[in-house]
């Protein structure tokens, strides 16, 4: 593995992390989420942000040619271990309430990586004197994502008060 040793190598190398974790998400994880939720409301909010990280894909592959460099994904292991966590505990899972539950979690952690991967990302950027195209690439796909994390909150708010009647409903599932 190649030393990084320049500042510009390691905001390279974060872009790479980023575009790969936005790619697995809208091929993979979002429609997976989907496909898994009954919640009306929350499959309508993934449907959305499934549109966004389309954006978002196409957002770092243009910060990329901003850059002079080809668009290149690097695997994420924190998603990948996010990923691998949520299949192992929606398999152990019986009632669709905690299933929906269990996805709102996985979508709160992984918003919460991608806003950490971007702010991270623009202060490096701005501490470079990168900004103009680069910057408003970036910060449109951070907006989006904390918009993401709220309407993600506020649906685990609700779901999280739906699963917890199961406890208080006898053999409620």
């Amino acid at each position: 593995m190649a030393k990084i040793e320049q500042p510009r190598e390691l905001l390279l190398e974060q872009l790479k992390s980023l575009l790969y974790v936005e790619q697995q998400l809208s091929e993979k994880v979002i429609p997976e989420l989907v496909e898994q939720s009954e919640n009306s409301d929350l499959k309508q909010g993934l449907n959305l942000h499934s549109t966004q990280t389309h954006n978002h894909v196409v957002n770092i592959r243009k910060a990329f040619e901003v850059l002079g460099e080809e668009p290149e994904a690097k695997d994420d292991p924190v998603l990948d271990g996010l990923r691998k966590q949520h299949k192992k505990v929606v398999k152990q899972l019986e009632s669709p309430k905690l299933k929906d539950l269990a996805n709102v979690d996985a979508v709160v952690k992984t918003e919460q990586l991608e806003i950490g991967a971007y702010t991270t990302l623009l202060e490096l950027v701005r501490a470079m004197k990168l900004d103009g195209d680069l910057e408003e690439l970036l910060q449109s796909n951070l907006d989006d994502e904390k918009q993401a994390l709220e309407l993600a909150e506020q649906a685990l708010s609700q779901l999280s008060e739906r699963a917890a009647a199961i406890s208080a409903t006898p053999g409620g599932s």
